[in-house]
Order: C-alpha cells, then structure tokens, then sequence
C-alpha cells in the first residue's frame, strides 16, 4: 500500500480557518481514499507565498524532501500543483528532485504529476508557468486595489500600524460585508509620539529606542520585541501624518488619523538620513545620548583634521605623603595620535570638561544673540535673489547644452557622408571635432547639474527658512535649563564643527543654516 503525504498550504493566515486548511484537507483525504492510499502525514504551510519564496526559502518543503530522500513515503499528494508552487523555473526542480528519490506526486484535481520524459517536463513547465502567470496577474490587481482605495482616503488592510487599532466604522465591501478600518488607539498614540520626541528632543537612536519599549515589557502587533528596524519603519511612515500611502500612491489628508505634526516628522527624518553611513561626512546631529560629554561626531583635531573620539580615561596622581590616587573622567582623544596612524603634533587627549565648557559658553552667547535679532526679511529676499539667478543659469545651460546636442548629431551625421567621400570634413579632422565636442558637451552638462543641485537647494532653503529660525528661538528659551542629552542634541547641530587643538586653543563654526540670522558670528571663533 502506498504511503502519502499531503501537503496543504495557503499563501495567506487570513485563509487558515482556526489553525486548519480544511478545504484542501477534506479534498486530498478523499482522493488518497479513492486510490486505496494510506495517508502516514500530514503538513501545512499558512501564510506562505508560492510564488514570491523560493523552494530553497520555504522551510516545510525542505523538511518533505528531507523526509523523501530518507524513503519516509512514496507519494506527495497536494490539491492542486500550484499548492506546491507557482515558480516556474523552481517548482519543476522539486518535481524532478522528489522523483529522484522514488516519490510520485499527485495533485487531487489533476492527478499525477509526471516528469519522466522530456515532454513531460515541458508540460510541467508550462503548468508552473501558467500559475505564476496567474500569480503574477493577482498581484497586479491587488497592488492596483491598494492603490485605489489608498487614493480615496480608505485603508486597504494588512498589519495594523503602531499607535492605531482596526475598527468596523459602517464600511461595507462589494459583498455587504463589514470590513475594518483604522482608528488611533490613544495609549498606543502617546507611545508614538515619544519616540518621535526622543528622536528630535532628546538625540535617541532607534536601538536605544527599541531597548526602551522592550524594558517597558511592550511588543509590536505581531507580538515580537521591538527591534532597531522596527522602530526605524515608525519614524518613517507617514500615515502618523495623517497620510496612507501604497508606493507612490498617497491619500488626501486625514485628520482623524494624525498622530504627530508635520515638522517633528520632517526633523526626525532630517536626522534619520543624517545618521546613515553614507551622510557620515556632512551629518551635524549627535550619532547618540549615551554618555557624558556634550559634543558627539562634530568634535575634530585642529592638527590632522581627524573626528575625535569620547573615551573615559582614568589620571593618577601623588598625594604630598606620596600615595596614590586616581581621577576618571571623559576625555575626547585624537585616535589617529594616540596610535600613530598619522603624523598628527596635536596631544592626544583632550579634557572634555574644558572642551565642554568653552563651547557651552559660545552656545550661551550666540543663543543671547539670536533672542535680539527679529528675523529680517532681507535674508528672504537674498534667497529669492539667488534663486532668480540660479534659475537663469540653468536654463541658459539648458539652451547651450541643447545647442551642443544638435552639433554632436550634426557632426555624427557627417560619418556616412565622409566614408563616401561626400563631406566637406576628412576623417581625422572629423574624429577630432567629434571628440571636442563630446568633451564640451560633457561640461556643459556637469555644470548643467551643479545648477540644478544648488536651485533645489536654495528652494528648500527658502521653504524652511521660517522653520529653522523659530527653532533657533526655541533653543534659546530652553538651552539653560535643558538636560544634557537635549543640549547635546542642540549643540550638534547648531555648530558644524568644532576643532580643538595644544594649548586648548579651539574654533568653532556656526552651522550655515542659522549663521544666516547672525551674519557676525558665522565666522570661526578662536578661543583660547
């Protein structure tokens, strides 16, 4: 008597009836009856694609051809082929591989599965091919679903983000069936809110974030701890706006759905980018909260130019009765120096405490500044300016680079002529103009880009000019009586750089986008 194994899988949870595929279960436990089988297992796969997951990636398949090459059974029955997979250049293979160890597979609708010969192989193909046809036209039509009901402002279903719950509010489907939409969960809400507070507040990375809802004893809607990613595809999302999004499909506002303000959205994912390896050059915001010195990634030696490192260092000095002891304290250290990677003549520790004060003493004074000085409409009509000009030059680039092309084409179209000896150019003359003027256009279009990367960003200058001087002022109201980690938070970004060299002799850069309020103090100031 043959023994079976029925595989039964769906592609979604939400088409397992209570832990159960009973549909697909009945179906192949009357055939295997019919054909006189004994079923020895059976094996379930809830929730897994057959057509976006390889057969190497889907684990309950692997455990089957582990089990048939052992002999553990002699026939693999599902309900239909495409229930063992939708890929047609892989489902095939595992035909091919099960018949390899002796074991046949039958499909409850269609039978059996045969890969014997050539033409049956194309066959197979063809089936798997057809079902990953269909698969493939589902997906479009699901994803052109989302995108439509994202587009009227309703929510097309899947994992309930943090901070909302799924509620019946009146929605009926095409079937008159009640179908859930979202609604904030307050508790949940509040949650949101202070990790996006402690993003932009407080200098919070998303791990340590994640530490802290975990140590909370908090979990997602999937009920796994939370983790740096996690937290990342918060802070990242913009329904807590107010906005569903399906790819580049975005909704009309929603209000109901609004979590947090535009601007700390926007700044917390200002700082996200800046955080990013790839930005490690030009970031001005604290990479991390964590300890006790005020400056964290825009600290560098005045000598080689290197970022200096927050170490604790532990001094030891002689008593007059000549004991002993010892003082720790934090101390920012040229890394390069202290392990002569470089030909650095700078010390290689600094005190952090001296550091800290001088440049929360300059911090103190431009803040003063700022508090006396209105925003003056001057610097918006000198962005409008720029942008005026900036916007001439890159049409004028524009036409030249235009002009340029016709000449390019002009001359390419000289070849067939001059290998019929009809041009007016001979061949190395003619190469030679060719090259010129690839060269000259390759210019043009280089300067063509630099143009537009300065107009765009000149215009977001400009849009967020308002922004950025309201949270120069905010700082100032706060920076005295602000905790350490928010005034870490603040000094990282309003100072670009700050260089310390012998002697403590220091200069610290104002960062250009609030230097334009304080003309006077964006220069480098030496402090001895």
């Amino acid at each position: 008597m043959k023994r079976v194994l029925n595989l039964y899988r769906v592609s979604t949870k939400g088409q397992v009836d209570h832990d159960d595929i009973p549909m697909q279960r009945i179906a192949c436990r009357e055939f295997a009856e019919k054909q006189g089988w004994t079923v020895v297992d059976e094996v379930n796969e809830k929730g897994v694609s057959g057509y976006k997951n390889l057969a190497a990636d889907r684990d309950v398949l692997a455990g089957i051809l582990q089990d048939a090459k052992e002999g553990k059974f002699d026939i693999l029955l599902v309900f239909m082929l495409d229930r063992l997979g939708r890929k047609s250049f892989d489902t095939p293979g595992v035909v091919i591989e099960l018949a390899s160890y002796g074991v046949e597979v039958w499909s409850a609708q269609e039978g059996h599965i045969c890969c014997a010969t050539p033409e049956d192989q194309v066959t197979l193909f063809l089936k798997c091919w057809g079902a990953e046809g269909e698969s493939r036209k589902t997906s479009i039509r699901v994803k052109e679903r989302f995108h439509q009901l994202v587009e009227q402002g309703l929510w097309p279903g899947g994992v309930v983000p943090l901070g909302y719950r799924a509620a019946y509010k009146g929605r009926m489907n095409k079937k008159n069936q009640p179908i859930k939409d979202l609604e904030i969960d307050p508790r949940e809400a509040e949650i949101v809110r202070e990790l996006f507070h402690k993003t932009v507040h407080e200098g919070y990375g998303s791990h340590m974030l994640a530490a802290m809802l975990n140590e909370r004893g908090l979990h997602t809607h999937n009920g796994a701890r939370f983790q740096s990613n996690t937290v990342l595809r918060v802070l990242r999302n913009p329904i807590y706006t107010g906005f569903l999004t399906a790819g580049e499909t975005v909704s009309p506002h929603l209000p109901d759905l609004q979590i947090v303000e535009q601007p700390i959205f926007l700044r917390a994912n200002e700082i996200l980018e800046q955080r990013k390896p790839i930005n490690e050059k030009k970031r001005q915001v604290a990479m991390t909260n964590k300890g006790k010195v005020l400056l964290s990634g825009n600290v560098y030696c005045a000598h080689c130019g290197t970022r200096l490192a927050s170490i604790r260092y532990t001094d030891s000095y002689i008593r007059k009765d000549g004991s002993k002891y010892f003082v720790e304290e934090p101390k920012y250290q040229c890394y390069h120096r202290a392990r002569r990677l470089n030909d650095c003549d700078g010390a290689n520790n600094y005190k952090a405490s001296k550091v800290d004060a001088v440049v929360t003493e300059v911090a103190r004074e431009v803040l003063m500044q700022i508090q006396d000085t209105p925003k003056d409409i001057s610097i918006e009509t000198r962005l409008d300016r720029q942008i005026q000009n900036t916007t001439q030059v890159k049409k004028q680039l524009e036409r030249q680079v235009a002009e340029k092309q016709q000449e390019q084409e002009t001359l390419q179209g000289e070849i067939g002529k001059c290998l019929l000896g009809k041009s007016r150019f001979t061949e190395d003359v003619l190469s030679a103009e060719i090259d010129r003027t690839k060269a000259e256009l390759d210019a043009l279009k280089l300067e063509l880009q630099v143009a537009k990367d300065e107009l765009d960003n000149q215009q977001k200058t400009r849009e967020g000019i308002s922004g950025v001087y309201d949270r120069f002022i905010s700082w100032a109201d706060e920076f005295d009586q602000a905790p350490l980690m928010r005034k870490k938070v603040i000094v990282n970004e309003l100072f670009e750089r700050v260089t310390v060299g012998k002697g403590y002799v220091m200069n610290v850069k104002l960062n250009p986008e609030y230097a334009q309020f304080l003309p006077s103090a964006a220069e480098l100031q030496e402090v001895g």
